[in-house]
This record gives C-alpha cells, sequence and structure tokens, in this order.
C-alpha cells in the first residue's frame, strides 16, 4: 500500500511538472507550498482510496472513490458561496494575475488542511479493525486536529485569496527597445519581451506616419477601459498570463483602448470584418483564429490578402488615411480594395 501510495504520488507530481514546464510563458520560479499542495492532494485522493476499499470492502468502492475527487472538481468549477471555505478544496484553483505574488501562508494552510484529513481518514480506517487500540486511533484523531484547526485559519485569514498584491519596491521592470520603439514590463514577462517588442515595433512602424503613433509602451497592471471613449492612440500593455499567446492578447486589449466598435449608422456595411481584418494584420496573422465566426465571407479573406500586399510605403500611407475608421471601427468593402 505505502508502495502504490508513493509510486502515484511520484507519477501525478511529475505530470504536473511536465505540464507546467511545456504550457508555461512565463519566468519565475514556483512557489514551494503550491508544489507541496500537489502532493498533499494526490496523498489525500490515494488515501480515500484506501479508506473506502478497507471501510466497504465491495467492487463498487472503486467508482465511489474516484467520484470524491471528481465532485470537489465540480465545486471548484460551479460551486458558490463563502471564499474561504471553498478555498479549503484541494483543488482550489490557483490564478496568476499582474503585479500579485503567490501568498505562501495561503498555501500552506491548504497543505494543512488536506494532510489533516488524511490523518482523519486513517483513523477512520483503524476503527474499522477491532484489534487497533483506541487510544491510538484517538491519539491520531487529536493530531489530525491541530494542523486542521491552523490550515483553516491559514486559509479564512486571507479570505481564501492565493495570491498578494506586491508592494512598488517588490516590482520589478524590463526595458528592451528595438527600431525606435520602448517597451517596459514586469520582469515575469521577460521569455516573450523580445517578441513583443518585435511586434510592436512593427505597429509602431505601420503607424509611424499617422496620429496613432506612439514610441513606448508600459505594461499596465490594473487596466480599466471606457468603450464609449477609447484614447486616441496605443499607450500601455494589457497582458495576460493566461493567454495562450500573450503577444496577441495584448493586441487586442490594445484595440480595446483604440477602438469603438458599438454598431451605428456610420459603422458601414463592413463594419466589424473590417476591424478584424486590421487587427490580423496588426498581429501579423495571414489566417483568422478559429473563433472567428464570420470567416465564411470570402472577403475576409481577400481584404486581408490585399494589406499584406502592400509595400512599407504604401502600408503606412493606408494607415495614414485611415486613423478615424480604426478609432470608431467604420469599414466599408471598398476600403480594402487596391
Amino acid at each position: 500500500m505505502v508502495l502504490w501510495v508513493i509510486a502515484l504520488t511520484i507519477v501525478i507530481f511529475l505530470s504536473l511538472l511536465i505540464r507546467a514546464g511545456i504550457i508555461g510563458h512565463l519566468d519565475g520560479s514556483a512557489e514551494i507550498f503550491s508544489l507541496t499542495l500537489a502532493v498533499a492532494a494526490n496523498v489525500l485522493f490515494i488515501t480515500v482510496g484506501f479508506v473506502v476499499a478497507e471501510i466497504t470492502r465491495q467492487w463498487w468502492s472503486i467508482p465511489f472513490a474516484v467520484l470524491i475527487p471528481l465532485a470537489l472538481y465540480a465545486i471548484e468549477l460551479f460551486g458558490n458561496g463563502t471564499r474561504w471555505l471553498l478555498a479549503l478544496n484541494p483543488l482550489h484553483g490557483y490564478i496568476a494575475a499582474n503585479g500579485q505574488l503567490p501568498d505562501s501562508s495561503a498555501f500552506a494552510g491548504q497543505c494543512l488542511v488536506a494532510l489533516a484529513s488524511v490523518l482523519l481518514l486513517i483513523a477512520v480506517a483503524m476503527s474499522r479493525d477491532r484489534t487497533r487500540s483506541a487510544v491510538t486511533i484517538g491519539l491520531i484523531g487529536i493530531l489530525a486536529i491541530v494542523p486542521l484547526v491552523t490550515g483553516g485559519a491559514l486559509v479564512a485569514s486571507s479570505n481564501g485569496q492565493e495570491w498578494r498584491a506586491q508592494a512598488d519596491a517588490e516590482l520589478e521592470w524590463t526595458t528592451e527597445k528595438k527600431n525606435g520603439v520602448s517597451v517596459t514590463v514586469l520582469s515575469t514577462y521577460t521569455p516573450v519581451l523580445d517578441q513583443l517588442t518585435s511586434t510592436w515595433a512593427r505597429i509602431s512602424d505601420l503607424t509611424s506616419t499617422s496620429d496613432l503613433a506612439f514610441t513606448s509602451l508600459q505594461q499596465d497592471l490594473d487596466p480599466t477601459y471606457d468603450p464609449e471613449a477609447p484614447s486616441k492612440t496605443f499607450f500601455r500593455l494589457d497582458l495576460n498570463p493566461r493567454a495562450a499567446d500573450i503577444v496577441s492578447s495584448s493586441i487586442e486589449a490594445g484595440f480595446n483602448d483604440v477602438s469603438a466598435c458599438t454598431p451605428n449608422d456610420q459603422s458601414g456595411d463592413f463594419w466589424l470584418q473590417g476591424h478584424l481584418i486590421v487587427q490580423s494584420w496588426f498581429m501579423d496573422r495571414r489566417a483568422f483564429g478559429s473563433n472567428v465566426s464570420i470567416d465564411s465571407d470570402p472577403r475576409l479573406g481577400e481584404g486581408l490578402s490585399a494589406l499584406f500586399s502592400l509595400s512599407p510605403d504604401e502600408a503606412r500611407a493606408w494607415v495614414k488615411e485611415h486613423p478615424q475608421n480604426i478609432r470608431t471601427c467604420s469599414w466599408d468593402y471598398a476600403d480594402f480594395e487596391f
């Protein structure tokens, strides 16, 4: 039994690390207690399986034991209620946010609750064996109470928040300059900084002769948007660490700063299609993403190809002629006919 617990925990834990390495975009070391929580959760669920099998000694103990972590996962996805109470769930999700740091005490509390639950389950399993000493079982139960109360208090004290805001002195910024454009982001984003700078330098070049021109961008850690009153140009970076493509998502966010895409009488007969074409062009994408549901219109591809066929001088001249279209999201198909 012990060998199975160790083997399964190692396999699952390594799978978590490998997965994190494959999908990870950003820099920074892992929070030690978050890694410990992964181990504690695995030990807990394996213990659940053994205890259920020990108590029931029936074949249905296997699906029943599997349903328990699935139920906790469902609670994490759909549960409503007190935040810190939901955070006691060992499958409670951790979301990395801009300008945030993992809160070690919250993760430590979750670890203590998970391990205390293991001790309680062991005490329950031992109580089924009449040869076991009641004193031993009681002692294990008492030992479980201390980490359970301590862990619950730690989680409650942070109200279930597994992160804390960084102080200004803790923020580390990194700046890169390329082709006359300066990009400043948190040092966490260093792995994507070169791609960010190159992409936004291209956009800067496209807008350089228009009143959309810009020469510097800095990451905004708490961005807010006013769709009714967008700014006159690109001026900041809104970076989403959970995005599949951080650079592309920053451009989409940038258009939220510049473009007001509410349909009206002046939107033109190609308003949203034109917006998607320009956005994809700025992203240097020659094909639309899978989330574009109107790509059945063949004119979308034709318009995008037309923009990519322009020479650098022609591209700058085209942007110079259409800043108001970009800001108001007002387009006609004729805007993409050359």
